[in-house]
């Protein structure tokens, strides 16, 4: 019984959306710790007071201001003392107190310009493309990251200091292993950024250099993913033979890019055969 690989294909949810104007807030647990308390301050003084029953998370927090001071949510920038609290971030993880009947904490709120807010937008339902934007946009962290989590290769069009950010690297090479391509010198070398890149997309190692591009890990990983990196793997590991067949369940014509040599090894063989399509497929490969 010859073993097929599964592929999964993993779609990035994409980054938060956010936004300028100074709102400050601070938020109180109910007794029973079920009911979040937010006090809301604008900087003219006190502006609402929201109160969200369960577990909060930012973007909940954000629909309840909305309703309340009519911000848009794609505006709001939400910070508890210097940590962004992002959409799927959960508010309760960043209070720290012994007591949490009386746990609190100050969140200050930051809306962004409308210019701002429609490219954050824009990028994160891939409607826009960095290319086209202004250098300010472009050197933008978090407008940046919406977009390399959207569609990774929007790396190339990242400002220089960005594309050498190592968080936004990782999270365009997730999105794209592709993206592996427009990864800066100084972190081309980094394994963990390559082993996410060709799990991401198992091609993406043609973009691998030396010597990384022969760690048994991150080639077993690329042809896992997708049979064809057999295609750029190095030797004398495309003469290994878990690597060769291990490329084959992934993808049935694998076999074109196996060594001689290990054509003719009865499993490889028998991978190879049953694969394919049919056995008119298996004899157009000729002298296989």
């Amino acid at each position: 019984m010859v073993r097929r690989a599964q592929r999964l294909f993993v779609v990035p949810l994409p980054p938060p959306v956010f936004d300028e104007v100074g709102v400050a807030a601070e938020f109180l647990w109910g007794s029973a710790m079920t009911t979040l308390v937010v006090h809301v301050n604008t900087l003219g003084g006190h502006a609402c007071t929201v109160s969200v029953d369960g577990p909060c998370t930012g973007a909940r927090l954000k629909s309840e201001i909305r309703r309340s001071l009519g911000i848009p949510c794609c505006e709001q920038r939400l910070f508890v003392s210097t940590d962004l609290l992002d959409d799927g971030d959960q508010l309760e993880d960043f209070i720290s107190s012994e007591d949490e009947s009386d746990a609190a904490a100050s969140i200050a709120l930051i809306c962004r310009s409308n210019e701002q807010a429609d490219w954050l937008q824009a990028v994160k339902w891939g409607e826009k493309s960095l290319e086209a934007a202004p250098p300010e946009i472009r050197d933008d962290r978090e407008i940046v990251m919406a977009a390399v989590g959207t569609i990774g290769f929007e790396l190339e069009f990242a400002s220089p200091a960005l594309r050498r950010d190592r968080e936004v690297v990782m999270v365009a090479v997730k999105s794209r292993g592709g993206a592996l391509e427009h990864v800066p010198e100084d972190l081309i070398h980094d394994r963990e950024i390559v082993l996410m890149a060709v799990r991401s997309d198992g091609v993406a190692l043609q973009y691998v250099q030396e010597p990384l591009r022969r760690d048994r890990q991150i080639v077993l990983a690329a042809v896992q993913q997708s049979g064809f990196a057999l295609r750029y793997v190095p030797e004398p590991l495309r003469h290994d033979r878990e690597v060769v067949l291990d490329a084959i369940w992934a993808d049935d014509y694998a076999v074109v890019y196996a060594p001689e040599a290990l054509r003719a090894d009865p499993e490889v063989r028998e991978a190879a055969e049953e694969s394919f399509q049919s056995a008119w497929d298996w004899a157009a490969l000729g002298s296989l």
